[in-house]
């Protein structure tokens, strides 16, 4: 597809097609000088009445608590400073302590002593923000908490060192989460494919991440159920889908 540009006569909107795609461009015009300085006025009340909030937690009140977590959670997120999120990340409350374990913003160092909470809530948390380091999601996929685990199991963002651990993990319903996850990359279901469980290596054949390689070898598992999964994949050669259909064909007739 051509590449066409359309402004209007001010030129300050465009609509650009390329391959395809719709791109929207929108030139927002510079703000006047009184506008620009309502904002920053703004911005800097609110960081100051976060300031005095979080001076004031020692003394507050619930309300002041629940009024930092829902900034630390909401649409103010961002006003938090490092520094200030360190801080908070080490406060007893525990509210607070869960407002920083979801903020985007927070630094790996209180992601490091979150990780390592008594609370499931807040470990949770961790598990589940995209901004946790690796260092942190390490702590978790050794945590004693399964529903600690099973959280990272299912998370799109996980590093594939984290992945490597939890593939190993004690419990069935950790490596079964993996194994079904959409995310789950071919090097951690390859070690997968090799679990002494059927239902995960069902999985792992059921799953259209799998490489063909490693179907290639769990077409030939000694569960039957297994193979005709592998049938069923997209990823299985059109001769060896046919060979497992007949396969399972003939099993169903000897039942």
């Amino acid at each position: 597809m051509k590449n066409t540009n359309c402004f209007n006569d001010k030129g300050n909107f465009g609509v650009t097609f390329k391959s395809k795609r719709l791109v929207w461009a929108v030139e927002q015009p510079e703000r006047p000088p009184e506008v620009q300085k309502e904002i920053k006025e703004s911005a800097e009340d609110k960081a100051a009445e976060l300031e005095t909030q979080i001076k004031s937690l020692d003394s507050a009140k619930k309300e002041v608590v629940l009024q930092l977590f829902k900034k630390l959670t909401g649409n103010e997120y961002s006003l938090f400073t490092e520094e200030q999120l360190k801080t908070l990340s080490k406060r007893p409350e525990p509210l607070i302590k869960l407002g920083v374990a979801r903020n985007v913003r927070t630094p790996k160092d209180a992601f490091m002593s979150l990780a390592k909470d008594d609370s499931k809530e807040i470990k949770l948390a961790v598990a589940n923000n995209y901004s946790c380091p690796e260092e942190a999601l390490k702590l978790l996929a050794n945590d004693n908490d399964k529903d600690v685990r099973l959280a990272l199991a299912k998370s799109a963002s996980i590093q594939l060192d984290v992945l490597m651990v939890l593939a190993k993990d004690k419990e069935k319903d950790v490596r079964l989460a993996l194994a079904e996850s959409a995310y789950c990359p071919p090097d951690v279901l390859t070690i997968l494919a090799k679990d002494s469980d059927g239902e995960i290596r069902m999985s792992v054949a059921g799953n259209r991440m799998t490489p063909r390689a490693v179907l290639q070898l769990l077409s030939k598992d000694k569960d039957p159920h297994v193979r005709w999964f592998v049938a069923f994949n997209i990823n299985t050669s059109e001769a060896e889908r046919k060979r497992l259909l007949r396969e399972g064909a003939q099993l169903q007739d000897a039942y």
